[in-house]
């Protein structure tokens, strides 16, 4: 059996245990959290000779060659050192420095994010400096919708204890319609989305929130949504415009139909530190969240927390 029909089944069962052990609940946490089980790759910039291989002994020179030779649930490890690239990332990988690599963006984007339905094994970045920027990390997520009888599992999305310097936004976030005109029994289960402990020195938006729109909205039959939380805690935020700026966080658990359901955990902005030219937290809309259930459908959402900012 592959590793991913596997995890599914799995999966599976452990939605149909959540669901009976939650009954008269109105919430439950969720922890789905897949460990990778891949190979380590090693990156040094000292090595300016080869041969590169990507292990301990012959790491390779750069991020990028990392990422290109590392396969979803590796780990790709970075040396400290200054690395002059910009690094696009679209595997589910754990991305980790050792005593603040430098990654100098030269003007561009430090870490350019693409997440879609293969991650089953989520996706971390952690432990960098990011600098001559423009945007520190941009991530987009995109288009997992119109599934009919399909799963799919992505776990946590993780990007935290990094330094940022950029001439735009320490982080842009764009998440849209994920979850979105489900039927039949399919379903999306996410982990948790985690933007925490970072220190971030922007000209514009420390954290932008652009869109997390459309998520889980307009499901059909039997199909389910499941995540974690949003946690934008922890983090350090000097900014010329806003601090954290939370946009357009609607049509959550929208329009849902028969025997559909949506599960999530909360939204934490909590102990933050911001210091900013304009708001230092700025929401402009949560809204139209559980909104137009029918039949048997079933919403069930954690807390939305400001505290200690």
């Amino acid at each position: 059996m592959k590793m991913k029909e596997l995890l599914r089944k799995i999966l599976a069962m452990g939605i149909v245990a959540l669901f009976l052990g939650a009954t008269g609940s109105a919430f439950f946490k969720i922890n789905i959290s897949v460990n990778a089980q891949g190979v380590t790759v090693c990156v040094n910039d000292d090595n300016t000779d080869g041969p590169w291989d990507g292990t301990l002994t012959h790491p390779y020179q750069n991020i990028t060659s990392g990422l290109a030779h590392a396969s979803d649930g590796d780990a790709v490890y970075v040396q400290s050192g200054n690395y002059h690239e910009n690094v696009f990332l679209n595997k589910s990988v754990t991305l980790k420095g050792y005593s603040k690599p430098i990654i100098d963006a030269m003007g561009g984007i430090g870490i350019n994010m693409t997440i879609d339905e293969s991650f089953t094994y989520g996706v971390t970045v952690d432990g960098f400096d990011i600098t001559n920027s423009s945007y520190g990390v941009y991530l987009m997520m995109q288009d997992i919708e119109n599934l009919n009888g399909t799963s799919v599992t992505i776990g946590d999305i993780v990007v935290a204890d990094n330094r940022i310097s950029s001439s735009v936004d320490g982080f842009y976030v764009y998440v849209n319609e994920v979850g979105y005109n489900m039927s039949g029994n399919s379903s999306v289960v996410m982990g948790d989305f985690n933007i925490t402990g970072n220190v971030v020195s922007c000209g514009n938006i420390g954290i932008f929130i652009d869109s997390f729109y459309n998520i889980g909205s307009y499901m059909y039959n039997s199909s389910s949504f499941m995540m974690g939380n949003l946690d934008f805690s922890n983090n350090t935020i000097d900014s010329g415009s806003y601090g954290l700026y939370l946009d357009d966080l609607e049509y959550i658990g929208y329009m849902m139909h028969d025997e559909s359901q949506f599960t999530m955990g909360s939204i934490l902005t909590n102990e933050n530190t911001i210091h900013s030219g304009s708001y230092g937290i700025y929401v402009y809309g949560i809204y139209d969240v559980g909104e137009y259930m029918y039949g048997a459908s079933y919403f069930s959402m954690g807390s939305i927390e400001f505290d200690d900012n």
